[in-house]
């Protein structure tokens, strides 16, 4: 198997093991849809087999980029997520279902593809600094918000408006901040991909992360601070590792589909650490 290959491998890996895993607050897995009507885990891994060439192209792109500015080689991959968002769709009957993760792993997919090309992919700590090099112009699409029809702003870019939250565009120019120094030393010191392991490194990223789809879902921004509350009751009951923490998740997933509540940018954040995991045990190990 070609590296591009090898490295799409993973980060489809990624997507299904963050599908499967469960119970997830609002998301959907094998056993609920949770407060998603319209898709199914058969959904999921319709799209995520979908994706692996995408995942290839993305690879390659960085890998045959010869410049050195680095926001070139974003603008070289943004068709590539139109297409890969278009597959997404035609497999899955127009539903939604990776969009932000295609966002996530295509840039990053791209910083690796780079840095393979120049035999500098030592560790992840380059990957995420070449992620930040290709993307500090995003926040910069901040910058004219204020000046453009209230119709045509999307949901992060309402949030940034009303509540300086920087989203999906915030965390990649950042380097993925939330996974650099949370989620992700917690998965390697865990050592493992586990259901266990797994929930509550999604409950870390709740904790830390600002996601924009629960907050578009609870139509008020405080449901950040109750969703951190209840993360905060889930490790103190021990998480995923006791009784206790497993029937408190479960408790929060069924409020979380009553309320009509999901946490889609966690789970996006979650397939990143996951991806990136696999990353450092299978390629840079």
């Amino acid at each position: 198997m070609n590296e591009a290959r090898s490295i799409a491998v993973l980060a489809q890996r990624a997507l299904l093991y963050e599908a499967v895993c469960q119970p997830k607050p609002g998301l959907v897995d094998p056993v609920s849809v949770g407060s998603h009507s319209d898709m199914t885990i058969f959904t999921f891994i319709d799209s995520s087999c979908e994706l692996l060439e995408d995942f290839e192209a993305f690879f390659i792109a960085g890998h045959q980029f010869e410049g050195t500015n680095l926001q070139v080689l974003f603008n070289n991959i943004r068709p590539l997520g139109i297409q890969a968002e278009a597959n997404m769709l035609q497999a899955t009957n127009g539903v939604n279902t990776h969009k932000g993760a295609i966002f996530s792993l295509g840039i990053l997919l791209a910083a690796i593809g780079y840095l393979s090309k120049r035999n500098v992919l030592t560790d992840t700590e380059a990957i995420f600094e070449v992620v930040m090099k290709m993307t500090t112009h995003l926040m910069a699409d901040f910058e004219q918000l204020s000046d453009k029809p209230l119709e045509s702003l999307s949901n992060g870019e309402k949030l940034f408006l009303a509540h300086g939250l920087l989203g999906v565009r915030g965390q990649v120019s950042q380097g993925f901040p939330v996974v650099r120094n949370y989620s992700l030393p917690l998965l390697k010191r865990y050592g493992a991909i586990n259901n266990e392991n797994l929930l509550n490194v999604l409950m870390l990223i709740l904790f830390y992360s600002e996601d924009s789809n629960l907050i578009k879902r609870a139509g008020d921004v405080t449901v950040l601070q109750w969703g951190q509350k209840q993360v905060e009751e889930f490790f103190l009951l021990g998480g995923s590792k006791t009784k206790q923490g497993l029937e408190f998740l479960t408790e929060m997933n069924a409020t979380f589909v009553h309320r009509n509540l999901s946490i889609g940018g966690t789970a996006d954040l979650l397939i990143v650490t996951i991806f990136m995991y696999l990353i450092e045990t299978s390629i840079l190990k």
